[in-house]
C-alpha cells in the first residue's frame, strides 16, 4: 500500500477515546490507500468510525483521543510522526478539508474575501494585493455572482449553498494535492447539493487533485468516487471499486445498507429492509455484524474476521463472502383499506403567512390552496426557504396565519393562541426534523409520553400500546431521552404524535438527520401505522426518494408558492413544472446521475419579490415576451390529472 503511486496510504490504524480513565476503542486496523488523482468514498452510517479516520488523518482528534497503532502515509510522509511545525506547512497547502458545516470553518467576524485571500498570504507568500485579487479570483472559480461585492459580506449574510462554495474556495485556493470531504453536502438543498458536488468534481479534475470523499449517502459515492471502503462498528468491511462494491457487494453488511434504500420501493406493496441489530463496540472479539447476519456460523464468532482479498483488487471482512441467496426486503404489508378515500380531511385555501424583518414584511407562503384526503400522504417538497415548514406550523397550531384551514370539518382560527389544546391534539400533531431539540434531554421516555396523554385527556392505560405502536419496549421506558440512539428518539417523537389519535400528523423532514437503515424502519413504521389507523400524513421533506417511497400525492413548493400539484406516479414519471424537473435532475432519482439545475446559478430562492412568476429567473423555459416577469402564471391542468402553474402548456415543457 505504502508505494510513490499512492498519494495517501493507511496502515492499521487504530484510535481510541479515553473515557472516565477508560480507552474506548473507536476504529480497529484500517487500512486503505488512493493513487495520484483517484477518488475514494470512505462509506458508513453514524458512529461507524469514518470521520474519526479523516480527523486522525489531519491530526485534528480531541484531546481524549489517542491513535493506538498504525500509520498515516501521505506522499511517502508519515503523518502520525510529522511534528507540529511540519503540519502547519502541509494543512492548507498540500492537504485541505471540507467539512459538514461552513460555518464551523469561517470566522463569523470577518469578510469571506479576507478570509480566502488569508489562504494566499499564509501559504503562498504573497502580498495582501495580489492576495486580495487572487480571493476573487477564487471565489469567481467556484461560480459565485458578483466576486467582488460577495467578498465583503459576513458568512451570516451568505446562504448555506454560498458558505459552503466560500470554503471550498479555500480548501482548493493553494492547489493541494489532497481533499478531504468530511459529509460536505449533507445540510444542503438536492439542487444546491448537485451543483456543488458536480464544482468539486470539475475543479479537482482540473488541479488533478485526490479525493478522499467520507459520506453516508450511497448515491454521491457511487457518482463522484471510482473506489470505495464500507465501515461498519470502527472497521471497514468491504472494499473495492465503486461498480463492483455498490452493485455487486459481498459483504452482508453494505448489502443490506444498499437495500435500505427507498429506491424502487412503494409504502405498502415493497417496504423497505431495515438493519435490526445495533453496531458493537469495535473491540469486540468477532465478526461485528454477527448479530444482523443471516450468514453467521459458529466461526464467525470465533475471533477477529480478518480481510480476504478476491478478485479484481476487492477486499472483504467476511468468513462467508457473497450475495445473499435471497432479496433482502421487507414484507408486504396488507393493503385492504389502505387506499385514501372520501371527502377532505384537511382544506387548505389562500393561505398566507408573513413575517416582519428589518427590510419590511417578508411573506413566506403565498396563497397556497390544496387538499389532503383520510388516510393520505400528502408530501410537501422544495428548497429551503421555500415555505414548507411555515406550512406546517400553521397547520398545526404553531404559528398564526390569514386564509383558511378546515380540519376534520372545524375551521381553525387564525390566530394560533386562540387554538384549543386539547380538541387540536386530536385533530393534528407535528413530528420536528431533529428529536435531539424536540425531547427534553433530562426527562425519561415515560415522563414524556405521560405528559402528551395527560395534555391530550388519554387514559395512561394506553401507554402500552402507544409504545408498541412505535416497536419501543418497556425498558426504553426507564431511560433518559438523552440516552437514546437517534432512531429511538424519533420512534419516542412519533409515539409521542400518535398520543390522542389524532386525524393528521405533520411530519417535518423526519428521517433527514437519520442513517439510511435507520430511516428504513421509521418509513416503515409511519406506513404500517397508516395502513392500520387511516391516519393522514403531511410529509415534509427535500428528500425526493423518501417521498417517492412514503407519499401518495405531492405538492412542489417555491418561493412561498405551490407550483404543481400531483399524485406521486405522475409528478415523478411526468413532471410538468420547469422547478419539479430541476429537482428531481438534482436528485437523480430511479438511479440516474445527480445533474444540477441549469439555471440555478440565474438566481436565488430568496430573491426580491417580483410580479410574474416566481421561478422565472431561474427557469430555462421563460418567454421571450417577458410575460413570465410581469403576469404570475395560471394554473393548468395536464391529461394525467396534475395542476401545474405556467405560461406555457405542458406539450411545450417537455425535456
Amino acid at each position: 500500500m505504502i508505494s510513490p503511486e499512492n498519494t495517501l496510504a493507511i496502515q492499521g490504524l487504530s484510535v481510541g477515546y479515553s473515557r472516565k480513565g477508560r480507552m474506548n476503542l473507536a476504529v480497529e486496523d484500517v487500512s486503505l490507500s488512493i493513487p495520484k488523482g483517484g477518488r475514494l468514498g470512505l462509506m458508513g452510517e453514524s458512529g461507524s468510525g469514518k470521520t474519526t479516520v479523516a480527523m486522525a488523518l489531519l491530526r485534528y482528534l480531541p484531546r481524549n483521543a489517542s491513535v493506538l497503532s498504525g500509520s498515516v502515509h501521505f506522499q511517502g510522509r508519515d503523518l502520525l510522526k510529522s511534528t507540529a511545525m511540519e503540519l502547519q506547512s502541509i494543512r492548507g497547502r498540500q492537504l485541505a478539508a471540507v467539512y459538514q458545516d461552513p460555518l464551523s470553518s469561517l470566522n463569523p467576524i470577518m469578510p469571506v474575501g479576507e478570509q480566502v485571500a488569508e489562504v494566499f498570504r499564509k501559504h503562498l507568500s504573497v502580498g495582501r494585493a495580489e492576495a486580495w485579487e487572487r480571493s476573487l479570483e477564487a471565489l469567481e472559480h467556484v461560480e459565485l455572482p458578483n466576486p467582488a461585492a460577495l467578498a465583503l459580506r459576513l458568512p451570516h449574510q451568505l446562504s448555506g449553498g454560498q458558505q459552503q462554495r466560500v470554503v471550498i474556495a479555500m480548501a482548493l485556493a493553494a492547489e493541494p494535492s489532497l481533499l478531504i470531504l468530511d459529509e460536505p453536502t449533507t445540510g444542503l438543498d438536492a439542487t444546491v447539493e448537485a451543483a456543488t458536488l458536480e464544482l468539486i468534481n470539475a475543479l479537482c479534475a482540473e488541479q488533478q487533485t485526490t479525493l478522499l470523499l467520507v459520506s453516508h449517502n450511497i448515491g454521491i459515492v457511487r457518482q463522484y468516487c471510482d473506489s470505495v471502503s464500507v465501515m461498519y462498528a470502527g472497521r471497514v468491511v468491504e472494499t473495492g471499486a465503486v461498480e463492483d462494491v455498490l452493485i455487486r457487494p459481498q459483504h452482508p453488511y453494505t448489502e443490506a445498507l444498499l437495500n435500505c434504500v427507498p429506491t424502487g420501493h412503494r409504502k405498502f406493496s415493497s417496504p423497505l429492509h431495515s438493519i435490526t441489530s445495533a453496531p458493537p463496540s469495535p473491540s469486540l472479539t468477532r465478526c461485528g455484524f454477527f448479530a444482523g447476519c443471516e450468514r453467521a456460523s459458529e466461526e464467525c464468532k470465533a475471533g477477529t474476521v480478518p480481510m480476504t482479498s478476491l478478485a479484481n483488487g476487492r477486499e472483504v471482512r467476511c468468513l462467508h463472502p457473497g450475495p445473499s441467496v435471497r432479496p433482502a426486503v421487507g414484507h408486504a404489508l396488507d393493503t385492504s383499506d389502505a387506499t385514501p378515500q372520501g371527502s377532505p380531511l384537511l382544506s387548505v385555501k389562500d393561505l398566507r403567512k408573513s413575517y416582519r424583518s428589518s427590510q419590511g414584511y417578508v411573506e413566506a407562503v403565498r396563497g397556497i390552496s390544496f387538499e389532503v384526503k383520510r388516510g393520505e400522504t400528502f408530501a410537501i417538497v422544495g428548497e429551503s426557504g421555500s415555505g414548507k415548514s411555515t406550512l406546517a406550523k400553521c397547520i398545526a397550531g404553531l404559528e398564526s396565519f390569514e386564509g383558511r384551514i378546515v380540519l376534520g370539518g372545524q375551521e381553525l382560527p387564525g390566530d394560533h393562541r386562540l387554538r384549543h389544546r386539547t380538541i387540536d391534539t386530536q385533530l393534528a400533531t407535528l413530528v420536528f426534523q431533529n428529536p435531539q431539540e424536540s425531547l427534553n434531554p433530562s426527562k425519561t421516555v415515560s415522563s414524556v409520553l405521560m405528559r402528551s396523554l395527560k395534555r391530550a385527556g388519554v387514559d395512561e392505560s394506553t401507554l402500552p400500546g402507544l409504545i408498541a405502536d412505535v416497536r419501543l419496549s418497556a425498558a426504553h421506558l426507564k431511560l433518559k431521552t438523552r440516552m437514546l440512539s437517534g432512531g429511538l428518539k424519533q420512534r419516542v417523537a412519533i409515539a409521542r404524535a400518535m398520543v390522542g389519535s389524532p386525524s393528521i400528523i405533520v411530519c417535518d423532514e423526519p428521517v433527514s438527520a437519520l442513517d439510511v437503515s435507520i430511516q428504513a424502519a421509521v418509513l416503515n413504521l409511519l406506513a404500517d401505522y397508516q395502513r392500520r389507523t387511516g391516519t393522514a400524513f403531511l410529509f415534509i421533506s427535500h428528500d425526493m426518494s423518501v417521498v417517492r417511497y412514503i407519499a401518495d400525492r405531492v405538492g412542489v413548493m417555491y418561493k412561498g408558492e405551490m407550483v404543481e400539484i400531483g399524485s406521486v406516479e405522475s409528478i415523478f414519471n411526468s413532471p410538468s413544472h420547469p422547478y419539479t424537473k430541476a429537482l428531481l435532475r438534482a436528485a437523480g432519482i430511479d438511479g440516474k446521475s445527480l445533474t444540477p439545475d441549469p439555471s440555478g446559478q440565474r438566481g436565488s430562492s430568496r430573491e426580491l419579490e417580483q410580479s410574474g412568476c416566481a421561478y422565472s429567473a431561474r427557469c430555462a423555459a421563460v418567454l421571450g415576451d417577458h410575460l413570465c416577469f410581469s403576469e404570475p402564471p395560471p394554473w393548468r391542468h395536464d391529461e394525467i390529472g396534475k395542476i401545474y402553474r405556467c405560461h406555457r402548456l405542458s406539450s411545450a415543457l417537455v425535456g
